[in-house]
C-alpha cells in the first residue's frame, strides 16, 4: 500500500515536471525549463515531447538555424507529433 502510495506520488512529481516546463518555456524562463524537461526525461528518455520542449528551449538560446539534437530526437520519436514539427519550423525560421 505505502509502496503504491509512493509510486504515485514519485509519478505526479515527474508529470508535474513536463507541465511546469511547459509553462516556464512559455513565460520565456529558459534555465528552469530546461532543468524541469531534463528531470522529465531522466524518467521518460523517449518522450518525444519532453525532447520537442528542450530543443525548443536550446532554439531560442541559439543565434544557429540548426536543429538541436533534442528536436532530431523527438522526430525520431515520434514523427507524426504536431509540436515536434512546429518546434522544428520555428528553430530553422529563425
Amino acid at each position: 500500500m505505502l509502496g503504491e502510495l509512493l509510486f504515485a506520488v514519485v509519478l505526479a512529481v515527474v508529470q508535474n515536471a513536463l507541465d511546469n516546463g511547459q509553462q516556464a518555456l512559455q513565460a520565456g524562463d529558459l534555465p528552469r525549463a530546461e532543468k524541469l524537461f531534463r528531470q522529465y526525461l531522466s524518467a521518460h528518455p523517449n518522450s518525444a515531447e519532453a525532447l520537442s520542449n528542450l530543443g525548443a528551449v536550446c532554439a531560442r538560446r541559439s543565434s544557429s538555424p540548426t536543429l538541436s539534437p533534442g528536436t532530431k530526437k523527438a522526430l525520431q520519436a515520434d514523427p507524426k507529433l504536431v509540436p515536434v514539427h512546429f518546434n522544428m519550423a520555428v528553430a530553422l525560421g529563425q
